[in-house]
């Protein structure tokens, strides 16, 4: 198993890789900086999560090593797919996972969200809006993150336009 740390505008971020798989990125407050050795699959990480910190990425091509039940799989694909700059409910995360009931769950999904930014658990609001809770260091770094990509989403839609032309 490998693992590399890395600064972001949130904080610290550990991506860990086993197997030419990312099996984990979490935000991190205590760690140990001893030297790091990057691999091929950490260094597309590294890359893909500079990008997007740097407003030039709005999605993630990595090799996820997504672990847990038929559900917990399915919410997390379907988290995959909400799209840079928009937000959407846990009901409704629920309901297009194929449980609409199942809020509550998706909820508890998010809080153990084993790929933070990659797998946008910070797009996930409750039913009334609010920010809610964050398990990547709190609601402030949720905020951060929304406002940061609807600041940058108009950014993207110009170069889809022009790219268009």
């Amino acid at each position: 198993m490998n693992s590399f740390v890395m600064k972001t505008p949130i904080g610290f971020l550990r991506i860990t890789e086993e197997n030419e798989m990312i099996t984990e990125i979490k935000y991190v407050e205590k760690f140990d900086f001893k030297e790091q050795k990057t691999t091929p699959i950490l260094d597309m990480a590294i890359k893909q999560i500079t990008e997007y910190f740097d407003g030039k990425r709005t999605d993630f091509v990595l090799p996820l090593d997504i672990k847990g039940t038929e559900f917990t799989k399915t919410v997390l694909y379907n988290l995959s797919k909400v799209s840079y700059g928009s937000t959407t409910t846990y009901g409704e995360l629920a309901k297009l996972s194929g449980n609409s009931k199942a809020y509550r769950a998706v909820g508890s999904i998010m809080r153990r969200n084993p790929f933070v930014i990659v797998l946008p658990c910070h797009r996930i609001l409750p039913k009334n809006k609010s920010l809610g809770s964050y398990s990547a260091g709190g609601a402030g770094n949720k905020e951060w993150l929304l406002t940061f990509e609807k600041q940058n989403i108009s950014q993207f839609t110009l170069l889809n336009i022009l790219n268009i032309i």
